[in-house]
């Protein structure tokens, strides 16, 4: 059954201005938009909602997102989708929480502190990238998410924190990481380096 919403403005792109439609919901998704003048008194729905006076646009997308942690948490924080932001980008600035191991946990949870907040031990049930996901696609989210792949945890578990070039052997290590936690999921490998430290200068 559709259902119709009477909009007061719809804001579309290239518009110069918002337009009044009516918009059909069929399971879901937009099924029919119709143009006020074109409407009749007749029009039928299972459930009708007058939106007069609000504005009806396309989701958000948050591009940089530091919900990683947040989306575990026993109550998680609607603020993003009720300021319409409907998909959220994880993994920024090159640290993420996959992979992780009993050795690199309390370092990997000391570095994402500071923007992705803190997760109680019971939470990190994920030890690679895929876990990770698992994870995800497991809990009950608000929004839909894409997850960056993070240099940082690859490097840490391969070589620590030390600050120095990977051996050969290590950096074989990173690539190999990442051909194994890719798994055809990961949006993408993202990057980041410390411009303020010189020696990174030397890494490959």
């Amino acid at each position: 059954m559709i259902c119709l919403s009477k909009m007061e403005s719809l804001l579309m792109a290239l518009e110069e201005s918002p337009i009044k439609e009516i918009l059909g919901i069929l399971n879901g998704k937009i099924e029919v938009i119709i143009a006020e003048e074109n409407s009749s008194s007749s029009i039928e729905a299972a459930n009708f909602l007058d939106a007069r006076g609000h504005v009806v646009c396309p989701g958000f997308i948050d591009m940089h997102s530091h919900s990683d942690l947040q989306i575990f948490l026993d109550s998680p924080s609607d603020a993003k989708v009720r300021q319409g932001i409907t998909t959220e980008l994880l993994g920024q600035d090159g640290l993420g929480p996959a992979p992780v191991n009993k050795d690199s946990l309390n370092t990997i949870k000391g570095l994402l502190a500071g923007l992705d907040g803190m997760l109680p031990d019971e939470k990190w049930t994920w030890q690679t990238f895929s876990d990770y996901l698992n994870a995800i696609e497991s809990s009950e989210l608000f929004s839909n998410v894409a997850v960056l792949l993070c240099q940082g945890p690859i490097r840490i578990e391969a070589m620590g924190m030390e600050e120095r070039q990977p051996t050969s052997q290590e950096l074989e290590k990173m690539k190999y990481l990442i051909w194994r936690m890719h798994g055809g999921r990961s949006f993408w490998t993202v990057f980041w380096f410390n411009i303020s430290s010189l020696c990174l200068r030397r890494y490959k």
